[in-house]
């Protein structure tokens, strides 16, 4: 919902700028900012603004004939709105014309319905390909609402714009009693409202027993709803006060709180507080939703990573046989890196080429500058390898930086130790910050910092040394500039680390995914933090390689026999074994009430939210809806 003031028991009509400032009326590209104080505006126009009572009902007013509203024959229902409107707001005023755009044109659905939870039931993880993918990778993989990026600036955009209009409409509603406007009358103006309650009825009854949905039913009738509503007698807060029963009988205690201002909104009575009251009712029915999930997530985790080389094989054959990906650049991709090490001697330690010749075309595709780009059988793993890049980036600078302290004190006479240079990177580590953005690799401060521990090395007690920096600063200005060096750089950092790269993806090249995300996923700290970024780890360079190794032996189990070995262009001889699913079907798993988490507990998800480092999941438009994420 929109920002409160620091005010929070006085409702938005009575804010005067901060409701422009929501509604973010503009002319000509301006801002404009329009007092709706009590002064302002005029007496009758305000002393004619419907107001409910303290049961949230409206009032109603018998009828009389400069009371009557334009029935249908007298017009289109859009000039009666304009009237009433102008009559609610002031004729020409910003506020007037918002809620007629707002009402005319704002989405007709809430922002949340059962359609976009749809995505959270567990017929749709136990089939979300990106979803089942991700998990093998992070122990806190968790839903929590997507509203990050310009895409969730549009949704918050188009939920604000609803919700006024749900305002709007409960203002005409109580205009159109006061005129004594015909059922048939009002029921045209019934843009939102009845929709909205059918999609609380259908999202409460997916979350409660069936028990329960009886209840739902007979409460939230729309058609008896809207009858009340025609008549002026429909009472918000009883039905809140039910809602909040009902709802505190099946959420986590965490959520009580939500349940509570709900309630507390609905009964201040204006139609604004009435319109932010169910704002927040959606908000508490998408967090239920979001606990179940999580829950389930948690609750099938060892499964679904069990059976993710079977579930993704006739996942990707199924994509092939629509011609989803580019095989031949697979093919071709893997075949080049496996004639790349022709030249080098088989050795007695790694007999099995193929895999040899995989796992370094992948790490050549990463090193920075690589003209190979990876074949789109890697896009599950599109974020993690993007991050990948970044980090031997930020490994190969590290060995030109400590490569130049090595010359820097050899120019003294002296030699270099191991330790100098391990002390060094940690140093640079601080320097560098997260060390994942090469803004912060600042050459002044390396250079000053590659000066000092030059000197130290050496004995002398000088801190600085101007030449000694300047030349550093030199050094550092032409590798860090230079494609050439910063190759030759990625070169050797290859050959130095591939032997250990192919022995750690050998030791787990028959193990099971289970096995395997318990020897390379970080353990969860208890308190509920998981371990820290790769910048701030002891051994960042064992970080990337394990990184690179888990991604390298799913990726090979998965793909080996149905693109990267296989020539057969019969869809029927990529299939991998007609083994079942080890999945269970969700007819066969039992529904999961929503978890009783601690009332401390973050509510915005289920036991954590982003507090912890998470890799956020960004599903494709045909997998997910707009409205969530996983992280």
């Amino acid at each position: 919902m929109t920002e409160q003031s620091a005010d929070n028991t006085t409702p938005r009509a009575q804010r005067g700028v901060q409701v422009n400032r929501r509604i973010g009326a503009t002319q000509a590209g301006v801002d404009i900012i329009q007092d709706t104080s009590e002064e302002s505006c005029p007496r009758n126009d305000r002393t004619n603004m419907p107001v409910l009572d303290t049961t949230g009902r409206y009032p109603s007013r018998d009828p009389s004939p400069h009371n009557e509203a334009p029935s249908q024959k007298d017009g289109a229902v859009e000039p009666m709105v304009v009237q009433a409107f102008q009559e609610l707001h002031g004729k020409d005023t910003i506020e007037c014309v918002e809620a007629v755009r707002y009402f005319t044109s704002a989405t007709k659905e809430p922002p949340i319905t059962k359609k976009s939870l749809g995505e959270l039931d567990i017929s749709a993880i136990i089939n979300n390909s990106k979803l089942r993918h991700d998990v093998n990778f992070d122990r806190e993989l968790h839903f929590r609402p997507n509203m990050d990026g310009p895409k969730g600036r549009t949704k918050r955009e188009a939920y604000n714009g609803y919700w006024c209009a749900v305002t709007a409409e409960l203002d005409l509603y109580g205009w159109m009693l006061q005129r004594s406007a015909s059922a048939e009358m009002i029921r045209l103006c019934q843009k939102r409202i009845p929709t909205m309650f059918d999609t609380i009825s259908e999202i409460l009854k997916n979350l409660v027993p069936e028990r329960d949905q009886p209840a739902v039913d007979q409460h939230l009738d729309k058609l008896m709803v809207m009858q009340e509503i025609e008549k002026g007698v429909c009472d918000f807060v009883n039905i809140a006060e039910w809602l909040a029963k009902l709802l505190k009988r099946h959420c986590a205690p965490m959520r009580d709180d939500m349940v509570d201002k709900m309630v507390e909104k609905i009964r201040r009575g204006t139609s604004e507080w009435i319109s932010e009251g169910l704002g927040d009712l959606f908000s508490v029915l998408e967090a239920m939703k979001l606990d179940v999930a999580n829950h389930q997530i948690r609750h099938l985790r060892a499964l679904l990573i069990e059976d993710t080389i079977n579930f993704e094989q006739k996942y990707h054959v199924s994509r092939m046989s629509r011609k989803r990906y580019d095989i031949q650049y697979a093919r071709s991709w893997y075949l080049e890196g496996k004639e790349n090490l022709e030249r080098i001697p088989l050795t007695a330690s790694w007999p099995n080429r193929d895999v040899e010749g995989f796992v370094s075309a992948l790490y050549q595709s990463l090193l920075p500058g690589s003209a190979i780009s990876l074949p789109d059988t890697f896009n599950l793993d599109s974020d993690r390898l993007r991050l990948l890049r970044v980090d031997l980036d930020a490994l190969i600078r590290e060995s030109i930086c400590c490569d130049l302290l090595e010359q820097m004190v050899r120019k003294k006479g002296k030699f270099c130790s191991a330790t100098a240079k391990s002390t060094f990177r940690k140093d640079l580590q601080v320097i560098i910050c997260e060390g994942r953005n090469p803004i912060k690799w600042d050459i002044q401060f390396i250079s000053v910092e590659l000066t000092r521990h030059a000197l130290r090395e050496c004995g002398i007690t000088a801190k600085t040394d101007a030449s000694l920096t300047r030349f550093a600063d030199h050094k550092l200005s032409e590798a860090f500039s230079t494609p050439s060096i910063r190759a030759a750089f990625a070169t050797s950092h290859k050959c130095a680390v591939s032997k250990e790269l192919f022995a750690s993806v050998e030791s787990l090249l028959s193990s099971s995914p289970w096995d395997i995300f318990n020897n390379l996923v970080p353990p969860t700290i208890p308190g509920g933090t998981i371990s820290l970024p790769p910048p701030f780890k002891t051994d960042r360079k064992n970080d990337v390689l394990q990184r690179i190794t888990h991604i390298a032996v799913l990726h090979w189990r998965i793909w080996e026999n149905i693109v990267y070995n296989n020539d057969d262009s019969k869809l029927d001889s990529l299939c991998p074994s007609s083994a079942p699913s080890r999945t269970p079907s969700p007819s066969h798993i039992v529904d999961l009430k929503p978890p009783s988490l601690p009332p401390s507990a973050d509510p915005s998800v289920t036991e954590i939210e982003t507090t912890p480092v998470t890799a956020e999941t960004e599903m494709d438009s045909n997998e997910k809806s707009s409205v969530l994420k996983s992280v």
